[in-house]
C-alpha cells in the first residue's frame, strides 16, 4: 500500500508541476485528462456491443410505454420487459464500475490533499486537536504541544478527558513548512506538518495512526507510529476556492464539470459507446 501512495504522490507531483501555484488552470487540465483516462477504462472494462443493444432494447421499452399506456395488460408486461432490459443493461456496465472505482479512490485523494485546502497565510490562526486511544485519557494531562520557528502556541490545552482530545491554537506567523511536536508524558513525540505561505502543496488535515486504507486516503502526510497511544493529530485547514472568472468553487464540483466535457467531447474520438 505504501508502495501504490509513494507512486501516485510521484505521479500526480509530475501532473501537478508545469502549473505552478495555479490551483485553477491545474484543476482543470487534471480533471479533463482524468476524464479521457476514465472514458478509456470504460471502454476497455466493458464489452461495448452487448451495452450497446441491451440500451437498445431498455430504450424500445421506454417507448413503449408511451405508445401502449392505456393497456394495463400489456402496460404490466413492457414494466416487467423493461426491469428485465434495466437488469441486463446493469450486467454490463458492472464491470466498468469495479474497474474505474479503485483508481478514482485515489485521485481524489490526490486531488484533495493538493487543491481542496490552501496554507495558511501569515498571521492566520487554527486549532490543534490531538485525539488518544480510549484507554489513554490519563496521558492527557502530560500532553506538552511545541512548534518549531514561524508558528506560535498561542492558549494553553483544552483538555476533554471524556472525549479524549486536547486543543491548543496557534498561530502561522511566517510561510514555509513548520512542525509541531506533541511530546508525551513518556518523552516520546509525535509531530504534524503544517504550512504557510501560497502555492498548491500537499496538505493533510489529519495525520493518524498506521493503517493500510490511510496510506491511500491520506497521501500527504505519513501515518503515526502505530505504537503510540496517539490516535491522531488534527488541525483545522482554510478551504481553498477556485476562481473561474464569474465562478468561484471547490476542486470536487470543478472536477466533476471539466471531466464530463472532456469525457463527451472525447467519446467520438476514442469510439466508446454508453
Amino acid at each position: 500500500m505504501t508502495f501504490i501512495a509513494t507512486a501516485m504522490n510521484t505521479l500526480f507531483d509530475l501532473l501537478a508541476a508545469p502549473f505552478g501555484a495555479s490551483a485553477g488552470w491545474a484543476v482543470a487540465v487534471l480533471s479533463a485528462l482524468i476524464g479521457g483516462v476514465m472514458l478509456l477504462l470504460f471502454k476497455w472494462a466493458t464489452n461495448q456491443d452487448e451495452l450497446v443493444n441491451a440500451r437498445r432494447v431498455l430504450t424500445g421499452r421506454i417507448y413503449e410505454m408511451g405508445l401502449f399506456q392505456d393497456h394495463l395488460s400489456v402496460l404490466g408486461k413492457i414494466q416487467r420487459d423493461l426491469a428485465v432490459a434495466n437488469f441486463k443493461y446493469l450486467r454490463w456496465s458492472l464491470p466498468a464500475l469495479l474497474v474505474l472505482l479503485p483508481p478514482m479512490v485515489l485521485i481524489l485523494a490526490q486531488m484533495d490533499a493538493r487543491y481542496g485546502h490552501r496554507p495558511f497565510l501569515p498571521g492566520e490562526q487554527t486549532l490543534v486537536t490531538v485525539a488518544v486511544a480510549e484507554d489513554q485519557s490519563a496521558i492527557l494531562d502530560g500532553l506538552i504541544l511545541t512548534a518549531a520557528s514561524g508558528v506560535t502556541v498561542e492558549t494553553r490545552p483544552v483538555r476533554d478527558h471524556r472525549r479524549g482530545l486536547v486543543h491548543w491554537r496557534v498561530r502561522v506567523d511566517a510561510a514555509g513548512d513548520h512542525q509541531l511536536t506533541v511530546t508525551l508524558p513518556d518523552g516520546r513525540t509525535a509531530t504534524k506538518r503544517i504550512v504557510g505561505g501560497e502555492g498548491t502543496p500537499r496538505l493533510a488535515r489529519v495525520r493518524e495512526r498506521e493503517g493500510l486504507v490511510r496510506v491511500l486516503l491520506n497521501p500527504a502526510e505519513p501515518p503515526l507510529p502505530g505504537d503510540l497511544p496517539v490516535e491522531s493529530i488534527a488541525l483545522v485547514l482554510p478551504d481553498r476556492r477556485l476562481d473561474y472568472g464569474f465562478v468561484r468553487t471547490n476542486w470536487l464540483v470543478a472536477l466533476i464539470v471539466f471531466s464530463l466535457v472532456a469525457g463527451l467531447a472525447l467519446k467520438d474520438v476514442f469510439r466508446v459507446r454508453f
